[in-house]
């Protein structure tokens, strides 16, 4: 088929006929893909040739199905297409700027005349040249399509694109066709996206230039980027009439400023000038999201920029936003209130360096009003308890115990919503997390007994943001929260404890750690009574492992070394050895692995004379064992012996000749053990244990596989 139409092609004798083979070959390659692969040798020449014969030069249609294949073959066939990219991308770029019905005599030095940022623009409506009937454009749009096509697809060009493609789409900013302009602004942001993604490579090309091989890649995309040129260029783009033209510069600045990682400081104050225009009260609505969503971000990507002078000018308009009727203005502006609470400048608060106290005044009145009122969108709810809450994490100070009385009921009653409460927790959990330490506690043990019974729900993101804010809750407010709620909250989370849901188990034992440190009159007995017995049931679980094991054994060493819970070491000791020693099942090596490691968390912090004896303890169970004594005894003691001697110093004991005599063992678990628990010792004694085992190596040629392995 493409062979006929090939040769069709070559034969006919009209444009017409030529276009509509164009057509055709296009629309196979949308079609087949990369089946079409092997026939671009023969189409792309010849399609050249079409592009450059002086005869099609205005030719609009032909050349824009020609372009419109090059951006098929590039997007469908990406092996195939490879060796003709150079060519693709010339000649693309040679008609991004195909105007013939215009005389361009400035195309290269207007982008670098500052002088004229104020003065008309060549491609105004008042100009002399009328372009009903030209179709150029259409040329310049598939032109743009096709660089957007190698943009997106081929990362490994980005440098030969940032040199050759960048400027050339930057001169077209000033398009005077809106559609083209459009795909010009769509192309850019590609190649800035997929600078994201290349950030390595391209500063390897910096590198290779002579550049500091340390520099970071925003810096480095900042050299090839030229963003002062850039950013002239879009501040120009700005003060066009279209809204249109408006939105997609503010969308480029986004991805600029997220490729950067920041890097605008120099410009914030003609970006902040330009941003208050967009979002003046007579900006369209799209248009003032897009600003307030920039602004947002550039207070965010710009920690310790200067916007003192520039808060109390925005602060009307973005109060204004708050109050709009669009549910999407009001949530941005929001946000953006938000970042200004959190912004920080020379180590201080932004809004407190600025003197706005009278803008946090306000900036509380507008969120407070949109925080109480129930008929919203549920995107303005909660965007506007996450900026109460930075506000009262943030500036509790400046917003004052009347306004804090006023709004903490409402959070209290947002955290009973079911449609809000997740957002609210998260937001509790910052209030109590924050370095303020605000006074909350008129709302801290309602909202703790309202986390409480979110324990019991079935909904997973539920719980765990319910024990993360009951555990920064109880970090902060101990004091403010009622004793009994304690053994509510803990009988909550020994349901919780449980192999089936690792994550879940890992955070209540980290609460129930919390709450034996700051409550620990209260919590200790309850933790003993409610959560032991399960995190015993815990350890017969092959499944611990992880965060889970890591905070079960955060939590032994917290009830070991908490005040006046010493007399406990010998009761938990026992509780854990109790698990073997009483017999019972069968356990695996993960599991006695587990229990050895809390042994040693309990050994850790307690009283050197206990730790001490319990080791002696081990060492005499381990020497005195009988042949009726279970292997698994063997195992576990082998395994605590290890995991103490990995946590400390053990070469005061003659540990070596026990562990190696159980090389002679029969169990292969049980040597497997010995030689765990010998390479461990010499973790921690490492001047004693590693000679010896150097010299057991060669002396012991029947152990020598377990001493290698140790």
């Amino acid at each position: 088929l493409v062979g006929t139409i090939f040769n069709n092609i070559e034969t006919s004798k009209t444009p017409d006929e030529i276009r509509t083979y164009i057509q055709t070959i296009a629309g196979i390659s949308r079609s087949v893909g990369h089946r079409l692969g092997r026939e671009l040798k023969r189409i792309i020449p010849l399609f050249m040739t079409f592009c450059d014969n002086p005869k099609y030069a205005e030719d609009t249609e032909m050349l824009e199905n020609c372009l419109q294949a090059f951006e098929s073959f590039v997007l469908r066939c990406p092996k195939e297409i490879t060796p003709h990219l150079d060519a693709i991308v010339g000649t693309s770029l040679r008609f991004v700027k195909h105007d013939p019905n215009y005389a361009d005599e400035d195309d290269d030095d207007q982008m670098e005349e500052d002088e004229d940022e104020d003065q008309e623009d060549e491609y105004s409506d008042d100009g002399n040249y009328s372009g009903d009937d030209d179709n150029s454009w259409k040329v310049r749009s598939g032109a743009v399509k096709c660089l957007g096509a190698v943009i997106r697809t081929r990362p490994e060009m980005l440098n030969t694109l940032y040199d050759k493609v960048l400027p050339q789409l930057m001169s077209r900013f000033r398009e005077r066709e809106e559609i083209v302009k459009m795909e010009v602004f769509s192309a850019f942001k590609d190649l800035m996206r997929q600078s994201q993604g290349r950030s390595t490579d391209v500063g390897d090309a910096m590198e290779e230039d002579g550049s500091d091989a340390n520099a970071g890649a925003g810096h480095a995309i900042s050299k090839l980027l030229d963003v002062d040129k850039v950013m002239k260029a879009v501040h120009k783009q700005l003060k066009d009439k279209s809204f249109k033209t408006k939105e997609r510069c503010l969308q480029l600045l986004r991805e600029l400023i997220v490729v950067l990682d920041g890097g605008l400081s120099a410009y914030l104050p003609t970006l902040i000038t330009d941003l208050s225009k967009c979002i003046e009260k007579s900006a369209k609505t799209s248009l003032k999201v897009e600003a307030l969503t920039l602004l947002c971000l550039l207070i965010e990507k710009h920690p310790g920029g200067d916007l003192r002078q520039h808060v109390t000018k925005l602060g009307p308009s973005v109060l204004a936003c708050v109050s709009d009727s669009n549910y999407k203005i009001s949530a941005v502006a929001l946000r953006v209130c938000g970042r200004f609470c959190m912004a920080t400048f020379n180590g201080g608060r932004l809004l407190q360096q600025a003197g706005a106290d009278a803008l946090v005044g306000d900036m509380y009145n507008a969120t407070f009003g949109r925080l109480s009122s129930q008929d919203q969108d549920l995107e303005v709810k909660e965007a506007a308890i996450i900026t109460m809450g930075k506000m009262v994490a943030c500036l509790g100070d400046m917003v004052g115990p009347q306004r804090l009385s006023a709004c903490l009921p409402v959070m209290l009653d947002r955290l009973k919503n079911e449609t809000t409460r997740i957002t609210t927790l998260k937001v509790l959990s910052d209030i109590a997390n924050s370095e303020l330490k605000t006074d909350i506690s008129a709302v801290c043990s309602d909202a703790v007994l309202e986390c409480s019974t979110f324990l019991r729900k079935n909904d997973r993101a539920l719980k765990q943001a319910a024990l993360t804010t009951l555990r920064a809750l109880i970090a902060s407010y101990s004091a403010s929260i009622a004793a009994q709620l304690y053994e509510a909250v803990t009988k909550e989370l020994a349901a919780l404890v449980s192999s089936d849901e690792l994550h879940l188990t890992h955070l209540s034992l980290q609460l129930c750690s919390c709450m034996a440190v700051h409550a620990p009159k209260e919590a200790i007995p309850l933790v003993h009574t409610h959560v032991l017995p399960k995190c015993i049931v815990l350890l017969h679980s092959p499944l611990l492992q992880g965060a889970a094991r890591s905070s079960l054994k955060q939590l032994y060493a917290t009830l070991v070394s908490s005040p006046g819970q010493a007399g406990n070491f010998k009761g938990l000791l026992d509780s854990l050895l109790g698990i073997v020693y009483n017999g019972g099942a069968q356990l695996s090596r993960q599991s006695l692995s587990s229990i050895a490691q809390c042994v040693s968390s309990l050994c850790g912090p307690a009283d050197k004379a206990e730790s001490k004896a319990t080791v002696e303890r081990f060492i005499k169970e381990l020497s005195s064992a009988q042949a009726s004594t279970s292997e698994q005894v063997k195992q576990l003691l082998l395994h605590c012996i290890g995991e103490l001697g990995r946590e400390s110093d053990l070469s005061g004991f003659s540990l070596e000749t026990v562990v190696m005599a159980s090389f002679a063992s029969a169990s292969e678990d049980t040597k497997a053990a010995a030689s765990h628990a010998l390479g461990s010792l010499a973790l921690g004694a490492i001047e004693k244990y590693l000679p010896y085992i150097l010299s057991q190596v060669k002396a012991q040629a029947e152990y020598r596989y377990m001493l290698l392995q140790s």
